[in-house]
Protein backbone atom coordinates (compact mmCIF):
# COMPACT_ATOMS: atom_id res chain seq x y z
CA UNK A 1 0.00 0.00 0.00
CA UNK A 2 1.21 3.25 -0.99
CA UNK A 3 1.94 5.72 1.86
CA UNK A 4 0.36 9.00 1.46
CA UNK A 5 2.04 12.18 -0.21
CA UNK A 6 3.39 14.49 1.79
CA UNK A 7 1.50 17.47 2.16
CA UNK A 8 2.32 20.73 0.54
CA UNK A 9 3.02 23.62 2.34
CA UNK A 10 1.77 25.57 -1.00
CA UNK A 11 -1.86 25.39 -2.33
CA UNK A 12 -3.53 26.80 -5.85
CA UNK A 13 -6.36 28.93 -5.32
CA UNK A 14 -8.76 30.11 -7.73
CA UNK A 15 -8.06 33.85 -7.08
CA UNK A 16 -7.70 36.83 -9.01
CA UNK A 17 -4.35 36.86 -10.72
CA UNK A 18 -4.18 32.72 -9.87
CA UNK A 19 -1.07 34.07 -7.67
CA UNK A 20 -0.10 31.06 -5.36
CA UNK A 21 -0.10 31.73 -1.41
CA UNK A 22 0.92 29.95 1.92
CA UNK A 23 -1.90 28.17 3.66
CA UNK A 24 -3.36 30.35 5.99
CA UNK A 25 -2.36 33.46 4.19
CA UNK A 26 -5.04 36.05 3.47
CA UNK A 27 -5.74 37.56 0.42
CA UNK A 28 -6.80 41.15 0.19
CA UNK A 29 -10.16 42.21 -1.03
CA UNK A 30 -10.59 42.62 -4.92
CA UNK A 31 -10.00 46.42 -5.82
CA UNK A 32 -13.51 47.88 -5.84
CA UNK A 33 -14.99 49.04 -9.22
CA UNK A 34 -14.31 53.12 -10.41
CA UNK A 35 -16.72 55.13 -9.01
CA UNK A 36 -17.54 57.61 -11.85
CA UNK A 37 -18.46 60.90 -11.32
CA UNK A 38 -22.08 61.97 -11.99
CA UNK A 39 -23.35 62.69 -15.01
CA UNK A 40 -23.93 66.43 -14.83
CA UNK A 41 -27.69 67.94 -14.85
CA UNK A 42 -28.57 69.98 -17.38
CA UNK A 43 -28.50 73.69 -15.94
CA UNK A 44 -31.59 75.77 -15.92
CA UNK A 45 -31.61 78.69 -18.74
CA UNK A 46 -30.07 82.26 -18.07
CA UNK A 47 -32.99 84.13 -18.73
CA UNK A 48 -32.38 88.13 -18.62
CA UNK A 49 -34.62 90.88 -18.16
CA UNK A 50 -37.73 90.29 -20.61
CA UNK A 51 -36.73 93.57 -23.60
CA UNK A 52 -36.83 90.91 -26.01
CA UNK A 53 -37.86 87.47 -26.50
CA UNK A 54 -36.14 84.70 -25.51
CA UNK A 55 -35.14 81.90 -28.19
CA UNK A 56 -33.15 79.02 -27.78
CA UNK A 57 -30.54 77.65 -29.84
CA UNK A 58 -30.01 73.64 -29.75
CA UNK A 59 -27.07 72.56 -31.30
CA UNK A 60 -26.05 75.45 -31.29
CA UNK A 61 -22.53 75.25 -32.65
CA UNK A 62 -20.34 78.75 -32.74
CA UNK A 63 -23.58 80.83 -33.16
CA UNK A 64 -23.92 81.22 -36.60
CA UNK A 65 -27.89 81.23 -36.56
CA UNK A 66 -27.60 82.83 -33.27
CA UNK A 67 -26.08 86.11 -34.94
CA UNK A 68 -28.88 86.41 -37.30
CA UNK A 69 -31.70 85.69 -34.70
CA UNK A 70 -30.05 89.01 -32.50
CA UNK A 71 -30.15 90.93 -35.60
CA UNK A 72 -33.95 89.54 -35.74
CA UNK A 73 -34.57 91.03 -32.25
CA UNK A 74 -34.24 88.23 -29.97
CA UNK A 75 -32.60 87.53 -26.91
CA UNK A 76 -30.41 84.09 -27.66
CA UNK A 77 -29.25 81.40 -25.41
CA UNK A 78 -27.68 78.35 -26.87
CA UNK A 79 -27.17 75.05 -26.06
CA UNK A 80 -24.68 72.09 -26.99
CA UNK A 81 -23.58 68.97 -26.29
CA UNK A 82 -19.44 70.33 -26.88
CA UNK A 83 -18.35 73.19 -24.86
CA UNK A 84 -18.82 76.61 -27.71
CA UNK A 85 -15.73 79.00 -26.29
CA UNK A 86 -16.67 81.38 -29.45
CA UNK A 87 -20.36 81.32 -29.20
CA UNK A 88 -20.97 85.17 -28.72
CA UNK A 89 -24.15 84.74 -26.41
CA UNK A 90 -24.95 82.54 -23.29
CA UNK A 91 -24.37 79.13 -23.89
CA UNK A 92 -25.03 75.92 -21.93
CA UNK A 93 -23.32 72.95 -22.20
CA UNK A 94 -26.07 69.78 -22.37
CA UNK A 95 -27.51 67.36 -24.36
CA UNK A 96 -29.92 69.50 -26.45
CA UNK A 97 -33.03 67.01 -26.39
CA UNK A 98 -33.11 66.90 -22.84
CA UNK A 99 -32.74 70.33 -22.19
CA UNK A 100 -35.66 70.94 -25.00
CA UNK A 101 -37.84 68.57 -22.98
CA UNK A 102 -37.08 70.23 -19.55
CA UNK A 103 -36.97 73.83 -19.91
CA UNK A 104 -38.17 74.94 -23.69
CA UNK A 105 -41.39 75.72 -22.35
CA UNK A 106 -39.53 79.06 -20.46
CA UNK A 107 -38.61 80.45 -24.36
CA UNK A 108 -40.80 82.18 -26.53
CA UNK A 109 -39.35 80.36 -29.60
CA UNK A 110 -37.11 77.53 -30.49
CA UNK A 111 -34.37 76.85 -33.12
CA UNK A 112 -32.65 73.55 -33.69
CA UNK A 113 -29.69 73.03 -36.07
CA UNK A 114 -29.36 68.96 -35.57
CA UNK A 115 -26.23 67.20 -36.62
CA UNK A 116 -26.19 67.26 -40.55
CA UNK A 117 -23.52 64.79 -41.54
CA UNK A 118 -26.18 61.97 -41.86
CA UNK A 119 -27.74 63.65 -44.88
CA UNK A 120 -25.10 65.77 -46.32
CA UNK A 121 -23.40 64.73 -49.48
CA UNK A 122 -19.95 64.46 -47.79
CA UNK A 123 -21.81 61.97 -46.10
CA UNK A 124 -22.68 60.25 -49.34
CA UNK A 125 -19.32 59.98 -50.79
CA UNK A 126 -17.57 58.88 -47.36
CA UNK A 127 -20.11 56.20 -46.95
CA UNK A 128 -20.30 56.99 -42.74
CA UNK A 129 -23.85 58.74 -43.18
CA UNK A 130 -25.04 55.21 -41.24
CA UNK A 131 -22.79 55.86 -38.55
CA UNK A 132 -24.15 59.33 -37.77
CA UNK A 133 -27.19 59.88 -35.42
CA UNK A 134 -31.13 60.32 -37.33
CA UNK A 135 -31.68 63.54 -35.53
CA UNK A 136 -34.91 65.67 -37.59
CA UNK A 137 -37.54 63.51 -36.53
CA UNK A 138 -36.72 63.09 -32.49
CA UNK A 139 -36.40 66.99 -31.90
CA UNK A 140 -39.04 67.61 -34.34
CA UNK A 141 -41.25 65.53 -32.37
CA UNK A 142 -40.37 67.20 -29.19
CA UNK A 143 -40.62 70.59 -30.19
CA UNK A 144 -44.38 69.44 -31.82
CA UNK A 145 -45.49 68.24 -28.17
CA UNK A 146 -43.99 71.43 -26.70
CA UNK A 147 -46.44 73.32 -28.71
CA UNK A 148 -43.60 76.61 -29.02
CA UNK A 149 -43.34 78.54 -32.26
CA UNK A 150 -40.41 77.04 -33.73
CA UNK A 151 -37.49 76.27 -36.74
CA UNK A 152 -35.45 73.58 -37.81
CA UNK A 153 -32.59 73.68 -39.92
CA UNK A 154 -30.63 71.27 -41.94
CA UNK A 155 -28.76 70.92 -45.32
CA UNK A 156 -29.92 69.43 -48.91
CA UNK A 157 -30.99 65.99 -48.52
CA UNK A 158 -32.55 66.32 -45.20
CA UNK A 159 -35.71 64.86 -44.29
CA UNK A 160 -37.58 67.91 -44.12
CA UNK A 161 -41.83 68.42 -44.23
CA UNK A 162 -43.40 71.02 -46.32
CA UNK A 163 -43.41 73.92 -46.05
CA UNK A 164 -40.11 73.92 -45.68
CA UNK A 165 -38.37 76.63 -47.40
CA UNK A 166 -34.33 76.87 -49.18
CA UNK A 167 -32.32 80.04 -48.32
CA UNK A 168 -28.83 80.63 -50.21
CA UNK A 169 -26.08 82.72 -49.98
CA UNK A 170 -26.83 84.63 -53.40
CA UNK A 171 -30.47 85.88 -51.96
CA UNK A 172 -28.88 88.23 -49.75
CA UNK A 173 -25.75 88.92 -51.40
CA UNK A 174 -23.32 86.97 -50.23
CA UNK A 175 -20.10 84.99 -51.64
CA UNK A 176 -21.38 81.56 -51.15
CA UNK A 177 -24.40 79.60 -51.82
CA UNK A 178 -24.51 77.71 -48.86
CA UNK A 179 -28.14 75.94 -49.60
CA UNK A 180 -30.37 75.21 -46.59
CA UNK A 181 -33.55 74.10 -45.91
CA UNK A 182 -35.75 75.29 -42.67
CA UNK A 183 -39.03 73.77 -41.46
CA UNK A 184 -40.88 75.46 -39.35
CA UNK A 185 -44.29 75.73 -37.62
CA UNK A 186 -45.11 78.93 -38.43
CA UNK A 187 -45.67 79.88 -42.42
CA UNK A 188 -42.05 81.47 -43.66
CA UNK A 189 -41.35 83.05 -47.12
CA UNK A 190 -37.86 82.63 -48.63
CA UNK A 191 -37.03 84.94 -51.54
CA UNK A 192 -36.49 84.57 -55.04
CA UNK A 193 -33.12 82.37 -55.66
CA UNK A 194 -30.85 84.48 -58.36
CA UNK A 195 -29.82 82.20 -60.81
CA UNK A 196 -25.95 81.15 -60.34
CA UNK A 197 -25.14 81.46 -63.56
CA UNK A 198 -21.34 82.42 -64.16
CA UNK A 199 -20.71 82.70 -60.35
CA UNK A 200 -18.10 80.05 -60.26
CA UNK A 201 -16.20 78.72 -56.55
CA UNK A 202 -13.10 80.63 -56.48
CA UNK A 203 -13.90 83.19 -58.90
CA UNK A 204 -14.49 87.08 -57.75
CA UNK A 205 -14.83 85.74 -53.95
CA UNK A 206 -16.72 83.06 -53.92
CA UNK A 207 -16.25 80.63 -51.61
CA UNK A 208 -16.95 76.55 -51.18
CA UNK A 209 -16.97 76.85 -47.19
CA UNK A 210 -16.70 73.40 -46.34
CA UNK A 211 -13.28 70.98 -45.03
CA UNK A 212 -10.94 72.99 -42.68
CA UNK A 213 -10.38 76.47 -44.71
CA UNK A 214 -6.32 76.48 -44.51
CA UNK A 215 -5.51 75.72 -47.82
CA UNK A 216 -6.16 75.04 -51.65
CA UNK A 217 -6.58 71.01 -51.54
CA UNK A 218 -5.39 69.71 -55.36
CA UNK A 219 -8.89 69.00 -56.03
CA UNK A 220 -9.73 72.94 -55.39
CA UNK A 221 -6.48 74.14 -57.11
CA UNK A 222 -8.34 72.18 -60.26
CA UNK A 223 -11.55 73.58 -59.75
CA UNK A 224 -9.99 77.35 -59.81
CA UNK A 225 -7.98 76.55 -62.90
CA UNK A 226 -11.03 75.20 -64.70
CA UNK A 227 -13.34 78.15 -64.14
CA UNK A 228 -10.17 81.00 -64.08
CA UNK A 229 -8.26 82.92 -61.77
CA UNK A 230 -10.12 83.46 -58.32
CA UNK A 231 -9.35 83.08 -54.32
CA UNK A 232 -8.28 80.71 -52.75
CA UNK A 233 -10.62 79.21 -49.80
CA UNK A 234 -8.21 80.82 -47.09
CA UNK A 235 -10.19 81.45 -43.75
CA UNK A 236 -10.54 85.22 -44.65
CA UNK A 237 -11.83 84.24 -47.42
CA UNK A 238 -14.63 82.18 -45.82
CA UNK A 239 -15.07 85.34 -43.45
CA UNK A 240 -15.47 87.92 -45.81
CA UNK A 241 -18.03 85.28 -47.63
CA UNK A 242 -19.71 83.94 -44.82
CA UNK A 243 -20.57 87.24 -43.16
CA UNK A 244 -18.22 85.71 -39.61
CA UNK A 245 -15.47 86.45 -38.24
CA UNK A 246 -15.59 85.28 -34.76
CA UNK A 247 -15.10 81.34 -35.66
CA UNK A 248 -12.21 79.22 -35.80
CA UNK A 249 -12.35 77.74 -39.73
CA UNK A 250 -13.45 74.29 -38.46
CA UNK A 251 -16.45 76.54 -36.90
CA UNK A 252 -16.93 78.26 -40.32
CA UNK A 253 -17.17 75.24 -42.00
CA UNK A 254 -20.16 73.89 -39.60
CA UNK A 255 -21.72 77.40 -39.31
CA UNK A 256 -24.93 79.03 -41.65
CA UNK A 257 -24.46 82.49 -42.43
CA UNK A 258 -26.37 84.89 -40.31
CA UNK A 259 -28.77 86.43 -42.68
CA UNK A 260 -30.51 83.48 -42.90
CA UNK A 261 -31.84 83.68 -39.50
CA UNK A 262 -32.04 87.18 -39.97
CA UNK A 263 -34.42 86.95 -42.74
CA UNK A 264 -36.71 84.15 -40.82
CA UNK A 265 -36.29 85.88 -37.04
CA UNK A 266 -37.67 88.82 -38.73
CA UNK A 267 -41.04 87.22 -39.42
CA UNK A 268 -41.07 84.98 -36.47
CA UNK A 269 -40.78 87.93 -34.48
CA UNK A 270 -43.56 89.63 -36.55
CA UNK A 271 -45.83 86.25 -35.74
CA UNK A 272 -44.95 86.68 -31.88
CA UNK A 273 -45.74 90.28 -31.68
CA UNK A 274 -49.34 89.63 -33.48
CA UNK A 275 -50.15 86.23 -31.40
CA UNK A 276 -49.25 89.03 -28.23
CA UNK A 277 -51.72 91.43 -29.66
CA UNK A 278 -54.60 89.33 -29.98
CA UNK A 279 -54.05 87.98 -26.64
Amino acid sequence: MKSAAPESKWTLRPILRHTMTTEGATFPAPLPAPILPPRPRPKPPILVEKTRPMLLDLFCGAGGAAMGYYRAGFEVQGVDKNEQRNYPFESVRADALEYLVQFGGLFDAIHASPPCQRYSKAGYISRNRMKHPDLIGPVRDALVSLGKPWIIENVEGAPMQPPAIRLCGLMFGLKVFRHRWFESSELLFGMQHPMHGERRIGKDGMCCVVGHGGGVSPRMRAQIARHGKGNPPTKKAWELAMDIDWMTRDELAQAIPPAFTQHLGIQMLRILNYRRGES
